[in-house]
């Protein structure tokens, strides 16, 4: 697990990697997984943006930016 927190440029940025299992983003987000579902609600309400990146057997990386 790799996880990097940076303030720039008016921006905080959270990047989270592992090379776990993986998992499809699209089902993910179409089944509305709790956990995906609370993540987004949380920087939704900070204003922010989530991009994850996904794929079975090859890990997961989530990118959050967020105002400050």
């Amino acid at each position: 697990v790799t996880l990097d927190l940076i303030y720039e440029d008016e921006t905080v940025s959270l990047q989270y990697s592992d090379n776990g299992k993986g998992f499809d983003v699209e089902e993910k987000l179409k089944n509305k997984s709790i956990g995906l579902t609370s993540i987004q609600s949380r920087v939704n309400f900070l204003g922010g943006k989530l991009n994850i990146n996904s794929r079975p057997g090859r890990g997961t990386t989530f990118f959050i930016n967020i105002p400050s």
